[in-house]
Order: structure tokens, then sequence, then C-alpha cells
């Protein structure tokens, strides 16, 4: 049998080969004709009874009642199809350039291009218990670089000696069960795509199929660098359709690197800004287990009269933990090596370990994010969807990390779309179920649902999308690192193999992190005073009203008290050990005060004729504003030596300048800016030369488009959530962070004439 089925994928691929070369623009332009209707005629035709959804895999298994599903007595291949090629389905092969790319990647390149792709999209029915596996030990199959029916996908026993093992030194090999599956599914893949080549050319001769001999096909196209926004998860759609890329280490790193500046400045605003600090208070205090209610519909006994301090405490010790524990594990992902080799042979030993240490670390720091079930809880404890869920009776008040309770579903009225993303929710949390679908998987099947069904978007709450958009990052890291082929796939065998002294390296590197929760848990509680437990009126911190006597008291008082708060967690955690190094600088950073107001100069009367005219005040505001950045800039620019680099400028639109004067405003009354849409956010980041790219939830990435910049500086910042508008306190946070990392001041932008 798996003789038989090389012999059809390499016959019909080579037919696939021709037709696709010589016709492919017929095939194009007669599919892209065809209505909808008449492209799932002629589907069903190729594929008779195709799944109709999207990921049928996974509908077909969330549908099955628990427990082990036995297979219906002669339909073996029939119940299994959904999970064998959960990617062939009338929903997605029915969009114009899904069936288009298909034939383009298939026919251009050797079937061995997509073993890896081809096991890695069954990886979800492997997992679940659905496609049986077989064991046959001590033998492997190997698929890389045959081109004939006898050695494509031939069966080896380990204690062979023969030259063809030792001609593959990278030991891209695999296991009988996996390599007859991929035997399999490919099989009847090129048996659809030459079915649907013949449908579509269906008044063509057969004899004119085939090109004369010795007349080569065109050239596979190259891939081209992605220029202006990019939705990550329709790019991951996509790729199902094509040729695996490369990986991108390039990307990783950036992508590392934007991560941890992320993670500094949301640490560095907790510790400065009352407002923000306030803010993500509250967002945590909303996605605490405390919040839910317990199997006898009674509130947590914290929520009680008398226990605020010990909830507020504990908020503290999560919001805390959670922000100082994500620098320190982040940063030491820095620093892994960017390898580009043969895949004929072997890596060098030193790179092979910064591959292996880079895809260790990142998986390590994911289950650290995931760990003990924090996560998970956060998100069904979120106020959309907290109402489905109860919590056990308790009789402790604030059990252990080590021992929080297990959450229980309560209503199961459900839409079918609503059990979905909660399914898919559960297992975004679940470190078991997270890859399932590969490492871009579930992400994508989150996005593209809430893209179908937008009416789900209001069940995701902010700060669960935060999450999941970080979980998104360090994904997209691991799926450009497993690109990496062959020398990747080796990774399982050596982590095997020295398991142990990569998880005391691991442990080593974040010793002080596991402090962290091991705080007094009193010390924690005995902050929440200091908040008034975070009642607005008593924290209050007016940045959007005008500059007063008043105003500047509020301000310094909020400003003293989080300094307070500050100056006792440190000392805290300096004296348990539990502050590593990374997060320790961030708190030794020089922060923005308030300083002691002063009355401003009264105005002249000199030139007051020509300042009546202006009758909005913001306006003459902002105009004295730009004549003295204005004239700063003529100043630095006479002083300025011939050996300094020049001063970067941008020219820019009228609503790229609107936006930037509200993000990068340096007068002293910020009390008249504007909103800022995401719209015009995203539109002023590429006007500067920026690309954008959406990630996965809510984050996007903004890095220079130059093709030589891979690991430039970029920056990830949270899309709004639900609103589509910053306020006024991520707006000043943006624009912190955007000086921060591209050293971008107001009077770097001007109206482009």
């Amino acid at each position: 049998m798996a003789l038989r089925r090389a012999a059809n994928i390499i016959e019909k691929w080579d037919h696939l080969f021709h037709i696709v070369g010589q016709h492919e623009e017929i095939i194009k332009k007669r599919w892209s004709n065809k209505s909808k209707p008449k492209r799932k005629a002629l589907l069903l035709e190729a594929w008779p009874n195709m799944s109709a959804m999207h990921c049928p895999d996974v509908a077909r298994w969330m549908s099955k009642s628990p427990g082990p599903t036995p297979i219906p007595e002669g339909r073996h291949d029939k119940f299994l199809e959904p999970f064998l090629w959960p990617y062939i389905n009338l929903e997605d092969m029915c969009k114009t350039d899904s069936l288009l790319s298909m034939l383009n990647s298939r026919a251009r390149c050797a079937p061995d291009t997509f073993v890896s792709a081809d096991l890695l999209s069954i990886n979800f029915g492997i997992r679940v218990g659905i496609i049986p596996q077989i064991d046959l030990r001590r033998h492997f199959m190997i698929f890389r670089g045959r081109d004939r029916p006898e050695t494509y996908g031939q069966l080896y026993s380990s204690d062979d000696n023969h030259d063809d093992i030792k001609s593959e030194p990278t030991r891209f090999f695999y296991t009988p069960g996996d390599g007859l599956c991929i035997l399999h599914i490919q099989s009847r893949i090129y048996e659809f795509l030459f079915g649907c080549c013949t449908l579509i050319l269906h008044d063509m001769p057969p004899e004119m199929f085939f090109p004369a001999p010795h007349t080569n096909p065109p050239d596979t196209p190259a891939r081209t660098k992605s220029e202006g926004t990019e939705i990550l998860s329709d790019t991951e759609f996509k790729e199902r359709y094509k040729e695996q890329g490369d990986a991108d280490f390039g990307r990783v790193v950036t992508l590392v690197k934007a991560e941890l500046s992320r993670a500094e400045d949301h640490l560095l605003a907790l510790r400065e800004d009352p407002g923000y600090f306030v803010a993500s208070m509250k967002d945590r205090y909303e996605h605490m287990h405390e919040r839910l209610l317990d199997n006898n519909d009674e509130p947590h006994p914290t929520s009680l009269n008398g226990q605020a301090d010990v909830f507020s405490g504990e908020v503290i010790r999560f919001q805390v933990v959670e922000a100082v524990e994500h620098v320190s594990r982040l940063r030491e992902l820095i620093g892994a090596d960017s390898p580009a080799f043969s895949p004929d042979r072997d890596l060098p030993s030193k790179l092979t370990d910064a591959l292996f240490d880079a895809n260790h670390f990142i998986l390590r720091s994911m289950r650290s994010f995931l760990k003990k079930d924090i996560f998970r809880l956060g998100v069904y404890c979120s106020p959309p969807i907290r109402g489905q869920f109860r919590r056990p009776s308790l009789g402790n008040l604030y059990p252990t990390v080590e021992n929080l309770p297990v959450i229980q579903w309560y209503n199961s009225d459900f839409t079918e779309a609503k059990e979905t993303l909660l399914k898919l929710l559960d297992m975004v949390t679940n470190g078991a179920m997270l890859t399932v679908m590969g490492y871009r998987g579930i992400v994508t099947e989150i996005d593209l649902l809430i893209k179908r069904a937008s009416e789900l978007k209001h069940l995701i709450s902010p700060w669960v999308a935060e999450k999941i958009s970080t979980i998104g990052v360090l994904l997209e890291c691991l799926h450009q690192i497993r690109l990496f082929e062959p020398w990747i796939l080796g990774y399982e065998m050596q982590y095997f193999h020295h398991k142990d002294e990569r998880e005391q390296i691991w442990q080593d590197a974040h010793r002080s992190c596991t402090r962290l929760f091991s705080n007094e848990l009193q010390f924690w509680h005995g902050l929440s005073p200091l908040l008034d437990n975070f009642k607005d009126e008593a924290f209050d911190y007016p940045t959007q009203k005008p500059p007063s006597e008043k105003v500047t008291v509020a301000k310094r008082l909020a400003e003293d008290t989080l300094d307070t708060f500050w100056t006792a967690v440190v000392r805290s955690l300096k004296n348990n050990n539990a502050l590593p190094s990374r997060p320790a600088f961030v708190f030794c950073l020089d922060l923005q005060r308030t300083p002691v107001w002063t009355e401003p100069p009264k105005a002249t009367k000199k030139g007051k004729k020509k300042a009546d005219k202006i009758e909005d005040a913001f306006d003459k505001l902002m105009i004295e504003v730009r004549k003295e950045n204005a004239m700063m800039m003529k100043e630095r620019k006479k002083t300025s030596s011939a050996e300094d680099s020049p001063i970067e400028s941008f020219q820019v639109d009228k609503r790229t300048l609107k936006v930037f004067d509200v993000l990068l405003f340096d007068g002293p009354d910020p009390s008249r800016l504007g909103e800022v849409s995401w719209a015009d956010f995203v539109h002023s980041m590429t006007d500067t030369g920026l690309d954008a790219t959406k990630m996965f939830g809510y984050v996007w990435l903004f890095r220079p488009s130059d093709l030589e910049s891979d690991v430039g500086d970029g920056i990830l910042l949270m899309e709004p959530y639900n609103t589509g508008k910053l306020t006024h306190v991520m707006a000043r946070h943006y624009g912190r962070r955007l000086r921060a990392v591209y050293g971008w001041k107001r009077d770097m932008f001007t109206l482009a004439s």
C-alpha cells in the first residue's frame, strides 16, 4: 500500500507540474470567474462529500460525546476525513486564493517539501486520540530528497548500515506511523488537485495537458517581503495552502526585544504613572477568582465588609508579581544566534545549542506564563463570561497559588459560536492543549472566529485579549524556529537526553522569580490601605484638567502615594532576594514628577491683537509650542558639530500630525487634547515608514520597512479593545513608549507641503 501511494503521489505531481506550468493563467482566470455555487459543485465533483465548514476536525471533536468514540465499521476513512484533511473544506476552498495557491505550490514544489506541514496539519487528530498510531519500533522512513516511488517514504531499520542513512546527517526521519499518514494524506491531495485541473480545463484534450519534450515550466515566483499592513491570522490561513517558508530569525529577535520593551514599559508605567497604575489594578481586580460566585450563588468572603484589605492585597500581589516576573523571563530570551546552513549537514555544536536553547527558553517562558492556571482563572472570571462559571465554596479566604480553586461550568445555554469560542479560550489557557493545532493554530482560529462572528468580540475582555496577544507573540517565535528544518526536528530527542540539565539551567536563571509569590501574604495585604481600595476620589490624578495650583497639589499627592507604595514593595522584594536584575534596573530609572506649582507669568499686551483672533485657547497654545520647538530646532542646528548625526525629521500628512500632537504633546495644558482612533494611529505609524503587522489577539507590531532592518527596533502596541479609540491614559503611555524606543519628539514632525 505504501509503495502504491508513493507511486500515485509522484505520478500525479508530475502531471500537475506540467499542467500548471503551461496553463496556470487559464486556470486562474476560469476559477476566478466562477460563482461560488459553481466552485462548490466543481469541488464536490473532485472530492465527493467534502467537509462543509472551516476547521471540520475541531468541530467534529467538540460535537462528539465524552470518552472514546468508536469508528463505525466500514467507514474508517470517512470518519477520519475531517482530521486527516482539515484544510480541505468547502468554506475555505471556495475562496478564490485557496485552491489557486495550493495548485501553484503543490505543482511547482516537490512532494517532500510539504511532508512536515502535512504531518503538522493532522496534529490535532493525533493529540486528541482520534487518528490511530502505528507503532513499529526501531524503524523509520525518509522522504527528503526522494523523487522516485521506490525511495519516497522508504522504510529503514535502525540496525541498518545503509548508505542512504549515512547521507541523512541531520536525521530528517519519520516514524512508520507518521510516514504512512503522510503518504495517505498526500496521495488524496494530489488526486484532488489533478481532478480540479481536469475539471477546470474540461474542454482541453488530454494531449494538450502536457508540453512538448524538453519544455520547462516557469520557475516558482519568489516570495516577497510584505509591505504596509499585514494581518497575521489572514497570513497564517493563506500559508496553509502554500509551501512552507524559511525561518525568519530576524522576526524572532524583533518580537522578543519588542515584547521585553513592552513588559518593561508596563512595569515602569506602574511605577511612575498613578493613573496607569490605578487603571491596571482595577483591570486585574475584575479578573480575580474572588469575583466569582460559589456553587450556592454566594460571593467570596473577601468581598464582604472587613475583608476588603485582603482582597485588595491579593490584587496587588498578582499585578506586581506578574509584571516583574514577565520582564525577568523575557530578558533571558535575548541573545540567541541566527544560524543559516545547508540542510545537508549538521550545524556546528555551538549553533545547535543556541537553537535548542532559544526554543527551550521560549517554551518555558510560555509555560510559566500559563502556570498554576492563573491565566485560565482570569479568563473564567472576566466580566463578560463570569456568569457562566462558579467556584467551589472555600473555607480558606485566600488559597495559595499552588491550590487555586477548580472552576466549574454553571450555564451551558450557549449558541454554537459562543461555545466554540469558550472552548478555544479553554484550549489557549491550557498548556497541554495550546499547541494541539500547531504553534499558530488556536490563536489563529480565535481571530478568524471573531472575524466571522463579530458579536463574539465582546466576550473577550481587554485584559484577556492582552494576555492572548502575549501568548501569540511567543507562539509566533516558536513557529519561526520550527521552520528551521531539518535541524529543529532534533530538539525533542536532544531535550529527552538533557532534560534535567536544561531544566536546571532554567531554574538557576529564574531563581529569584520563584521567590516572588512566596513573599508573605500579610505584606501584600498590608499595602492595600495605602491605595484606599483604589477609590477614584481618594486617588485622583487629574492629568486632563487645566494646570492650576489645586491640580498640581492633587497630582503631587497621588505621585507621593505611589512612591510610598513602590518603596515598600521594592524594599521587601530585595530583602527576600525576590527582585530579578532586569526589573531592579527598571525601578532605578528616573521618574517624571510634577514640579511644585508656580504662578505663570502674566501675558504682556504686546501682540494681543493678533492673539485675539484665535478663539480656541488650545490652538493658540499649540502655535506657541510649535514656535518654541522651531526655535529650539534652529538653535540645535547652529550648535551641532559636523560629525554629529542629523536629527531625524518626518514630513507627514495632516491626519498623522494630529495624532502626534496628542501622543507627543509637549505643552503645559493637556486638557483640550482630543481622542485618537486606532485607525488614525496605524495610519500615522505607517506614514513614518514603519510596517504594521496585526499579531494574534490585539497586539500590533510596528517595525522599519527597510529590508535590511530585520533586527531593527520594533514596538508592540495593544489595539484598544471594543472601543477603537485610545484613552487619555493609554495615549500618554504610548507617547512615552515611542519616545523611549524611537526617540521621537513632537518637533520632529512637520506638515508635508
